[in-house]
């Protein structure tokens, strides 16, 4: 009971002492997050997130398009944002 809370609710990961190694390494573990440590982007930007709204089915000019990606009606949120920094990786 490392937390000291008397609940069994502490978990414990096996890993490696080389954390990306294929054996008994993180993969795993991220892949269940969608994320995955060994492929790297060519360039990440970071903003800062400046106004967010949800797409509303009545401003569709077309309104074949909101039918046509958007059946069930769950529609993505639109955001804008400052770019704060531009990372690129160099090789």
């Amino acid at each position: 009971d490392p937390d000291g809370n008397g609940k069994d609710d502490t978990y414990g990961i096996a890993i490696m002492k080389d954390l990306f190694n294929g054996c008994i390494g993180l993969e795993g573990f991220f892949a269940g997050y969608h994320s995955y440590p060994g492929i790297w982007l060519e360039m990440v930007i970071i903003c800062r997130k400046l106004y967010a709204q949800k797409y509303e089915p009545g401003c569709f000019i077309d309104k074949d398009y909101s039918l046509n990606w958007y059946p069930d009606n769950d529609f993505h949120t639109m955001y804008i944002g400052e770019v704060i920094k531009v990372l690129v990786r160099e090789d």
